[in-house]
């Protein structure tokens, strides 16, 4: 506790972290509200105590609950302005990279098998959005630097972007604009569509900009190196059948994989498909490149560059407002706009609140910590939770947070708190090994070096756990250490976790799986474990400190009189199941 003090309270008396007083950002948020509320005759909800809010930081900012110790080190801090401090802390803080991954991982559809290939992992990619949000990169770059990407991917792990969609560019296109524009073109790959005024020449126009994208790259020295193993490979099968079973389809794959080498092919042409039906052009025609509101592009060397310049132009209708709109949704559990893939043809898109919301990001040049500084130190992080039918409205004023059940992420995290006293002390690294291992030259393409290279490659990947804590078989890993590739994610999945083959398809609802896992599944055996942190500080106290001690740890606050009276005599394993299947343990409060 003394460490996290410490640390805490320097944060404390620095104040003005950012060179700014973003105060008065949040006060211009406050007051657009305020004009809503007068409006309306609406009043706002009411604010929330100390131990309330700080577990609403703790669970928005990191994505889990205090520990037991980040709960007494709070406590303990009387400075006036500790609720702000608590924020820039905590945006400092390396469970908010590994919970705003989890934002951006469900956005991007993040995997490990991030494309159809065989021994291709996504490690590199994964590493490289928390890298990105660790370095805070403003969010522009961050943007450009994925849609500009190009080189190999165990260099420039960006190009994972385009390989999460391989041999499928159109969709990534899609995706693209969806994920970045808020804006849903898909129809109008199709038809043109009616609702948005997108016409399928506009699509396919667009579309020609990125078709120069090669995610294969072979030269001429390859090709013949390869000839040479492929010779290699038949005569050993021909030699011994039965010793070299599999060996061709484990050779291939391998070096498949290896071959992931983003080039632009500058002569390659995208046509109209075969049944286009309008009267601008013929069916199978050569599509000139243009943005998607038509203008031409102009960098020969790399047509992307023109179009990307424009989506990222602050005076774009949605480019920033998509990305701010998305924030407020992860901030007070509601979109200013709730269709928030496809805001651009909302009435609410030139309202003044994602009005000065665009203008503070851009202010602020697109710094998504600072941004979210704003977001979070207005009065309304800090009201009442609003719970109403009227929530679902698109004409929802915010008087409050809206209250919603806590993410899988968030409870399989939160669950982790309670098993270790530093839940971020594990963070993969195999990436690094992979990465090396699969950077294959024209000299290693011998069947020797290449079956050394795929067992090195195996024992990599069975080895990203091992310097992980582990109970009954579980890695005390945060979320974000879990992928697909791992049986944690299947609990993870039972919890409302999206499969991320859709973008954003995490489930908010409760389910029978999630109540069976926290009844009697995996995740009430992992908390009442006995050798786990809560357990070890229950160690030598009193029934009633026990209590205490278990209230502070679970739900961030301290027992009423009444909760004592009725778990005075109970196990302590009884009241931890309790409260981890209370509503208030599975709910932000």
């Amino acid at each position: 506790m003394k460490k996290f003090l410490i640390t805490f309270l320097a944060w404390v008396m620095v104040g003005k972290i950012w060179g700014q007083d973003l105060n008065l950002l949040s006060s211009k948020v406050d007051a657009v509200l305020q004009k809503q509320y007068s409006s309306t005759n609406i009043k706002p909800l009411a604010k929330i105590d100390d131990e309330t809010f700080l577990r609403r930081a703790y669970l928005t900012i990191i994505g889990r609950n205090p520990t037991l110790e980040e709960y007494n080190s709070f406590s303990s801090v009387e400075a006036e302005n500790k609720r702000s401090e608590l924020i820039k802390f905590l945006l400092k803080h390396p469970g908010h990279v590994s919970h705003i991954y989890n934002f951006w991982a469900d956005a991007l559809r993040l995997r490990e098998r991030l494309a159809p290939i065989n021994n291709f992992n996504g490690a590199p990619y994964i590493q490289y959005i928390k890298s990105n949000i660790a370095a805070n990169k403003p969010y522009d770059k961050f943007v450009s630097d994925l849609l500009l990407s190009q080189g190999s991917y165990f260099d420039n792990p960006a190009t994972g972007y385009y390989y999460r969609d391989f041999g499928m560019p159109l969709d990534n296109l899609i995706a693209t604009s969806k994920v970045f524009l808020g804006t849903d073109i898909s129809c109008a790959q199709c038809h043109d569509d009616p609702f948005q005024d997108f016409t399928q020449m506009q699509f396919y126009r667009m579309a020609a900009v990125f078709n120069q994208i090669d995610l294969r790259k072979e030269s001429t020295e390859f090709r013949e190196a390869y000839k040479n193993l492929r010779n290699e490979v038949d005569a050993r099968i021909k030699a011994d059948p039965e010793k070299n079973r599999g060996l061709n389809n484990r050779i291939n794959n391998f070096v498949r994989a290896t071959q992931s080498d983003l080039n632009l092919a500058l002569n390659k042409q995208l046509k109209l498909p075969h049944d286009y039906q309008y009267k601008d052009a013929k069916p199978n025609d050569v599509v000139v490149p243009a943005t998607l509101d038509g203008k031409a592009v102009k960098n020969s060397n790399d047509l992307r560059q023109s179009a990307i310049e424009w989506m990222l132009d602050p005076s774009h209708p949605s480019f920033t407002k998509n990305i701010v709109n998305r924030y407020w949704g992860f901030i007070f559990g509601k979109y200013i706009i709730e269709e928030f893939d496809n805001i651009h043809s909302s009435s609410l898109l030139n309202s003044e609140l994602m009005n000065i919301l665009a203008n503070i990001f851009i202010e602020l040049k697109y710094d998504s910590r600072q941004f979210l500084f704003v977001l979070l130190n207005t009065e309304l992080f800090q009201r009442q939770m609003y719970e109403g039918a009227y929530a679902n409205s698109e004409n929802f004023i915010f008087i409050g947070p809206v209250k919603k059940r806590l993410s899988a992420e968030q409870l399989w995290d939160s669950v982790i708190s309670l098993t270790i006293n530093r839940p971020e002390s594990f963070q993969t690294t195999f990436h690094k090994q992979y990465s090396e291992n699969m950077k294959v030259s024209v000299s290693d393409l011998n069947v020797e070096t290449l079956e050394a290279r795929l067992k090195t490659n195996n024992d990599i990947l069975r080895s990203k756990y091992e310097a992980a804590k582990r109970i009954k078989g579980l890695s005390l890993v945060r979320a974000s250490e879990i992928n697909d590739l791992n049986q944690m994610n299947t609990i993870l999945g039972q919890l409302g976790r999206s499969d991320r083959e859709l973008i954003q398809t995490s489930s908010l609802d409760g389910s029978v799986t999630q109540v069976i896992s926290f009844m009697n599944g995996q995740m009430a055996e992992l908390a009442i474990n006995k050798e786990t942190q809560l357990f070890s500080d229950l160690n030598g106290k009193s029934p009633t400190d026990k209590i205490e001690i278990i209230f502070k740890s679970v739900l961030a606050r301290k027992p009423t009189m009444q909760e004592k009276a009725t778990f005075a005599g109970l196990g302590d394993d009884d009241i931890v199941w309790a409260l981890l299947n209370s509503s208030e343990f599975k709910f932000l409060k």
